[in-house]
This record gives structure tokens, C-alpha cells and sequence, in this order.
């Protein structure tokens, strides 16, 4: 009786150890200052994010469900400030900003992460440490200074020869000053 006790039990804690896993490797989280759109008069963020159904809390007491049909995601915030957004997923390969001015994006709960882009934004640093699948990383017109591309550099994890891993890093403070080495040693190509 016992042994089957203790069975239930390491059942029960695997089984919640694995969602909690599954919960976890799939999130995204971003400190976002929303614009002014000037026709409408009210401040929006958007994103492109998929495969998969989406759960975006917004940091505003909303939170939204998208189906996997819907690529780009908006929301419409009644005041200026900033904001915490948190996207999960069970399955998110692709996240996409243009002109959003983000100060962090967190990708490091987000294990099954193949691509990130961020043109035109604020973002200073990203950490891809967690994110062993990404190939492809656009950092364009960002604020990102040596010492930033460096760390991120060093996050990136190893590719083999022929795996095509790509970086866009241009019109950062850093970019030509960074040690691309970095990140050619662990196998990404520079573009």
C-alpha cells in the first residue's frame, strides 16, 4: 500500500513538473511603451507572434486569447505609461516588432523560439540563453552598444557547421564596434 502511495505521488509531482515545464518554455515577456497613434487618438502596441493559439496579458488588467489564424496582434491602451505585456503559447517559433518601443524582451522561458525581430525600437539587450532551436536574430535600429551585442553573442547557443543561424544587428550604437567572433566560434553568420 505504501509503494503504491508513493507511486501516486511521484506520478502526480512528474505529471506537474512537466506542465509546469510546458507552461514555462513558451513565454514571452516585454516592457512595451505604447504610441500615440494621432488619428485615432489612443495608444496601441502590435506584434506578430505563431504559430499557435495566443494569451497575451496585456499589463493593464486585460488579457486576450488569440486563435492561431491571427498573426498580428494590437491593443488599444486608454492611457500612455508602460507596460509589462506577457505572451504564452504552446507553441511560439516566431516573434516579430516594428517600431514598438520596447525596453526588455524576455525570450529566455520561450525554448521553442526559431526567430525574433526587432526593427525600430528602444530594446538595449536580449538574452538567448534558453532558446537552443533560434536560427535567425534581427536586432535593426535598435539601441543595442558593444558590450550588448557582446552579451548576446555569448547567449546564443552553438550551431554545427551547415545549420543556417543568421544575425542582422545594423544600426545599433555597437554594431561595428562589437567582437563578432562571438557569435561566428559558436557557428551564426553575420548578414
Amino acid at each position: 500500500m505504501k509503494t503504491r502511495f508513493l507511486l501516486i505521488l511521484s506520478a502526480l509531482f512528474l505529471i506537474t513538473a512537466c506542465k509546469k515545464k510546458s507552461d514555462d518554455s513558451n513565454r514571452i515577456t516585454m516592457k512595451v511603451h505604447p504610441y500615440l497613434s494621432e488619428t485615432d487618438n489612443y495608444y496601441y502596441v502590435d506584434f506578430m507572434v505563431g504559430p499557435g493559439d495566443v494569451n497575451v496579458n496585456w499589463g493593464d488588467g486585460r488579457t486576450e486569447h488569440f486563435s492561431s489564424s491571427v498573426t498580428d496582434i494590437r491593443h488599444h491602451y486608454l492611457d500612455s505609461g508602460t507596460y509589462t505585456v506577457t505572451i504564452t503559447s504552446s507553441n511560439i517559433k516566431r516573434f516579430y516588432t516594428s517600431n514598438l518601443q520596447v525596453d526588455d524582451i524576455d525570450i529566455r522561458s520561450c525554448s521553442d523560439l526559431r526567430s525574433i525581430s526587432s526593427v525600430n525600437g528602444n530594446l538595449g539587450a536580449l538574452d538567448a540563453s534558453n532558446c537552443e532551436y533560434i536560427r535567425t536574430i534581427e536586432i535593426d535600429r535598435n539601441n543595442f552598444s558593444a558590450e550588448a551585442l557582446n552579451n548576446l553573442f555569448k547567449s546564443l547557443p552553438q550551431h554545427e557547421e551547415g545549420y543556417q543561424a543568421s544575425l542582422y544587428i545594423s544600426n545599433n550604437p555597437g554594431a561595428e564596434t562589437c567582437d563578432k567572433s562571438i557569435a561566428e566560434n559558436k557557428g551564426w553568420k553575420f548578414r
